[in-house]
């Protein structure tokens, strides 16, 4: 939930979602019976595969013709704007 800035009743359905198109399962934590933790079906890995491989392809493509000067400085602002406009 954190690290994609959802709340856990948003993540909840997410997961919900993608269990029944069969991208994950959802698995008892042998440790802790409180806790789900989820993996990826084969279609869920073959899914993964193809949007790694297009986000690569995007990035590449937006990144074209920006230095790796560039790129440093663009981050060190957006994170900035991040933490004053973080809660």
């Amino acid at each position: 939930c954190n690290a994609t800035f959802k709340d856990k009743p948003s993540m909840t359905r997410l997961i919900d979602n993608m269990e029944r198109q069969h991208l994950v399962v959802r698995i008892s934590d042998k440790r802790d019976r409180r806790t789900n933790l989820i993996h990826l079906t084969k279609d869920g890995k073959e899914l993964e595969e193809r949007a790694r491989g297009l986000a690569n392809q995007t990035l590449q493509e937006a990144l074209y013709g920006v230095t790796a000067e560039e790129l440093d400085i663009s981050q060190e602002v957006l994170r900035k704007i991040f933490v004053n406009t973080k809660d």
